[in-house]
């Protein structure tokens, strides 16, 4: 007797290709675990230990010695006095914020390499993002500038989305609110790191290059300003604290 068995006929499913944000998630993992393994081996250099013993102060005394130095870091030492806290005061539990800020960074990056140039663009950005020596070693170290990469890599990919992304259909009101939050960002992550104001200048290009509506280039002028303003006190400290790095 003979049994017939028809094909199967349904139609197969290609694999899901992956999405953006799980590419982000994977090489933002992989950047943190990079920069945090063996992170604990070194001993404190210099400014890590100026880190540590200013994080340890009080906070009073601490707000009492930004007026005299490093007003640039005040910020950063006042987040970790209360990571300290809870983390303890090792080389790995001094570090590992940083580790963190780095994965967050690797993260965007391909956000916005995904954004520009597609899926392949993105995976070619996290590789390299993940191994570029200067940025594993911020991941490495406890000192503030992880954090102003992440936080300058999210801001840029703020912008992007309100200039040609899903930003654009946003009502009114949240889209202004979007731009308080790319304002307050930028003057947050500039007390972090006075020097990263400058990234308003590369965000201006950007505008330019991408020939952005004239109300889009209005609202980053006004954003951008607002933050540049809450911005004088701390240039007016770090002017009056320069002969700390004279020597330089």
């Amino acid at each position: 007797m003979t049994v017939l068995v028809e094909p199967d006929t349904r139609a197969v499913r290609p694999p899901r290709r992956l999405g953006p944000w799980t590419i982000a998630l994977a090489f933002g993992l992989a950047a943190t675990v990079l920069s945090a393994a063996f992170s604990w081996v070194p001993s404190l250099w210099g400014d890590e230990a100026a880190t540590l013993l200013s994080a340890k102060r009080p906070v009073g005394s601490l707000l009492g010695m930004l007026l005299h130095v490093d007003a640039v870091h005040g910020l950063y030492y006042l987040g970790m006095h209360g990571w300290i806290r809870l983390a303890g005061e090792s080389a790995f539990a001094l570090r590992l914020p940083s580790a963190l800020a780095v994965g967050a960074t690797v993260a965007a990056v391909t956000l916005i390499a995904g954004r520009r140039g597609g899926r392949r663009a993105a995976l070619v950005a996290g590789v390299v993002a993940c191994v570029l020596p200067r940025l594993t070693y911020a991941g490495e170290e406890a000192r503030s500038y992880a954090f102003t990469a992440a936080a300058a890599a999210w801001l840029t990919l703020l912008l992007l989305w309100l200039i040609d992304g899903g930003g654009r259909r946003l009502t009114p009101g949240a889209r202004r609110l979007a731009w308080v939050l790319y304002g307050a960002g930028m003057a947050l992550t500039s007390y972090l790191f006075l020097y990263t104001a400058t990234l308003i200048v590369a965000h201006g290009v950007a505008l330019l290059a991408s020939r952005a509506s004239r109300a889009t280039v209005r609202c980053w002028a006004l954003a951008s300003g607002a933050a540049v303003l809450t911005l004088v006190p701390l240039a007016v400290l770090a002017y009056l604290e320069r002969n700390q790095i004279a020597y330089l």
